[in-house]
């Protein structure tokens, strides 16, 4: 749970880096496993001999398989702890994504698609973890910054996994692609399984384990706070965006015909710009909390949904390359920092409901936003062809989805949700 006081250690101990590090990098290959088929779609069409559209199912099975395992693993989390729900995550993930490795001939591409369900389980584990680890780890001064980090393994992820996805296929072919990634994941999960503790010897707060009716009883007051509601309604649209525009980021833009590589390349720019913002954003917060400022959060949100609203604008009717790519860049430096502070924002705005409920349902409605966008955005945006379509006008709902989060958060989430540091 949140705590509002620092309760633990006077000094925090120095480990805490190590098992924030561990668990960012498990948060890493969770993103290149969920990614790494898109950046070489065509080839994994040919090889299997299958549609195109069934090779996106590799990707978009991640938030199908979330709606089931999201609030089982936020369960496991509060019922058995940190470790023990965080271990089963990176167990999940390591070990399918070895597995996929042997599912590489023309008739396996369902045996594949299931591995790639498998990993798919476990990454809610990591998700609805990351507040947990914040609460158990650091003191309420640099929680919003360990969010950050956290969350910067999973941006990393996707980023290697867009650069380094091509070369190895064309050096190694697929089943060497999928060995590098799945012996590598896979060992560094075992790492983490072996080093990482539950929480440090004196522990921030109450550590103990709920049982089911406590969890229940937490869950039915999740969904009677307004706060979370209101975050939930933001998780479904600046989430559910957010997954849309990366999954058809090809032909998301005004730009026509769009190549293979300058699409992985304004998904790289938004996720470097995105890195580098949850660097800052998060850490300036931070210090604004440690001041006791009570919009420490706030105002890093309202600058977030501030400076993208006109940034859809302009990607919906920017025709040219370059100034997609520095659009792209703008979004995604303030758009990725945003997820991080919101995520310690509803986990200290619904103490003491365990960050995992309140985690869990933000990403949850992100991925129901996701699959809808993505499904709806084809259908009714399609100004091209179908052999190359493009979506544009789509940013203008865009834009129309990052006002209405603003308007939520001026409006709604006020400041006296903000526990002060002391």
């Amino acid at each position: 749970m949140v705590e509002t006081e620092s309760s633990g250690p006077q000094t925090p101990p120095p480990f805490r880096w190590v098992v924030l590090l561990l668990f960012a990098l498990n948060g890493l290959f969770t993103q290149v496993y969920w990614l790494n088929f898109s950046p070489i779609t065509a080839n994994v069409a040919q090889l299997y001999n299958q549609p195109v559209t069934n090779i996106y199912l590799l990707s978009t099975i991640f938030m199908i398989v979330y709606l089931v395992t999201g609030p089982i693993s936020a369960v496991i989390i509060d019922a058995r702890g940190f470790k023990t729900g965080t271990s089963i995550g990176v167990l999940l993930n390591g070990g399918f994504a070895f597995l996929r490795a042997f599912a590489v001939g023309p008739n396996d591409f369902w045996l594949l698609l299931a591995f790639q369900a498998g990993v798919a389980a476990g990454q809610p584990f990591m998700y609805n973890a990351i507040s947990k680890l914040c609460a158990r780890w650091f003191p309420p001064n640099e929680r919003v910054t360990a969010s950050g980090l956290a969350n910067l393994g999973f941006f990393v992820g996707m980023l290697l996994s867009f650069l380094f996805s091509p070369i190895l296929y064309d050096a190694m072919g697929l089943q060497g692609m999928l060995l590098v990634f799945g012996v590598t994941g896979l060992a560094v999960a075992i790492i983490f399984v072996i080093l990482v503790q539950d929480h440090p010897a004196i522990p921030y707060g109450d550590v103990s384990r709920l049982s089911m009716s406590e969890i229940g009883k937490d869950i039915k007051q999740l969904f009677k706070n307004r706060f979370a509601l209101v975050h939930a309604v933001i998780g479904f649209i600046g989430i559910g965006f957010f997954n849309m525009v990366f999954t058809l980021i090809q032909n998301i833009t005004a730009v026509p015909n769009v190549s293979d590589d300058n699409a992985g390349l304004l998904g790289a720019l938004a996720l470097i710009s995105g890195i580098i913002g949850l660097l800052l954003l998060p850490a300036l917060s931070d210090k604004l909390f440690a001041a006791g400022k009570s919009y420490a959060r706030k105002l890093f949100m309202v600058l977030s949904f501030a400076v993208a609203t006109p940034t859809c604008v302009f990607l919906a009717f920017a025709s040219d390359l370059t100034t997609a790519f520095v659009l792209m860049a703008v979004l995604g430096f303030f758009l990725l920092s945003s997820f991080a502070i919101a995520m310690q924002w509803v986990a200290e705005g619904t103490a003491p409901i365990p960050e995992s409920q309140s985690n869990n349902l933000l990403m949850y409605m992100g991925q129901i936003g996701g699959i809808l966008f993505i499904w709806l955005v084809p259908i009714l945006f399609n100004t091209g062809t179908t052999a190359s379509p493009i979506y544009g006008n789509a940013m203008y709902l865009g834009a129309a989805f990052m006002a209405t989060c603003l308007i939520l958060v001026l409006v709604f989430l006020r400041d006296k949700y903000l526990p002060r540091a002391k």
